[in-house]
């Protein structure tokens, strides 16, 4: 019997296959992919990952049964690195190599419920607080999403290559690897 995939761990290894342990550390299921799994991350539904291209990143998504079987991929032509649950959906942060990007929820029965371009690509994966997704660039900016169908809510500058924001209070800290410096926001976009 498998445990619930929240009490697992899980990791990608070199043998291209997406490895579930106990927690003692005991080998559970090992499913092999194909490619390298990355970023891994348990639902209620499963396990999630992206599995590697051979460049910067990842190409496909892909998401496991609480017993390891694959339910299904999907391969779009973007970069991206990591994975973040809202709700129900799991959105990935990506690239498409000509330094655009967005933000993309899948449902989980794999299907896109809506795809946000951010102009310039993503520097990380979203945060995600209440409802509302929060995203930097490297366009200088976090935008604010609407989790449940992608409208973008606002935008504002937030200095070069704006970081992954972290919510504190009701204020987004927001770093900016260009500047090495911390911007605070309101979660209504206004510094």
């Amino acid at each position: 019997r498998s445990p619930h995939p929240q009490s697992a761990a899980h990791a990608g290894g070199a043998d291209r296959a997406l490895h579930a342990l106990d927690l003692d550390g005991r080998a559970v299921w090992r499913t092999p992919l194909g490619a390298e799994a990355m970023s891994p991350l348990a639902t209620a539904d499963g396990v999630h990952c992206l599995l590697e291209d051979g460049q910067e990143g990842a190409a496909e998504l892909c998401a496991l049964g609480p017993r390891g079987k694959v339910r299904w991929t999907r391969s779009f032509a973007a970069n991206s690195q990591f994975l973040v649950a809202a709700g129900k959906l799991i959105l990935v942060s990506y690239g498409d190599g000509s330094d655009a990007g967005g933000v993309r929820a899948y449902a989980p029965d794999g299907s896109v419920r809506w795809s946000t371009p951010t102009g310039a690509a993503p520097t990380s994966e979203p945060m995600v607080a209440d409802g509302v997704v929060y995203v930097g660039t490297f366009g200088d900016q976090v935008q604010a999403l609407d989790a449940k169908t992608g409208k973008r809510l606002w935008a504002t500058k937030a200095g070069l290559d704006a970081g992954r924001p972290a919510l504190v209070g009701d204020t987004l800290i927001v770093g900016s690897g260009g500047e090495q410096s911390l911007h605070g926001i309101g979660r209504t976009g206004r510094s």
